[in-house]
């Protein structure tokens, strides 16, 4: 297991949008990937976020959460 330090909370927001939640503040459902863009990959195809989140997840909502892993990665 991975310190929480090392992981980007992913949230299920009140209109259905999946969003990285960089301040880990946002409300609504979260959960936790790493910040590896391996792991983003892996998550999506055994679709992780879709059974946490109990709801598809929108293909293009991937993008704005691989911009994203690709800033905590660099940052």
């Amino acid at each position: 297991m991975r310190p929480k330090h090392e992981l980007i909370r992913i949230v299920l927001g009140d209109d259905q949008r999946v969003v990285p939640d960089e301040t880990g503040k946002l409300g609504g459902r979260g959960a936790y990937i790493c910040g590896d863009p391996e792991c983003l990959g892996t998550a999506k195809k055994r679709k992780a976020l879709e059974r946490s989140f109990k709801t598809r997840i929108d293909p293009a909502s991937y993008d704005g959460l691989e911009e994203a892993v690709v800033r905590f990665e660099t940052g």
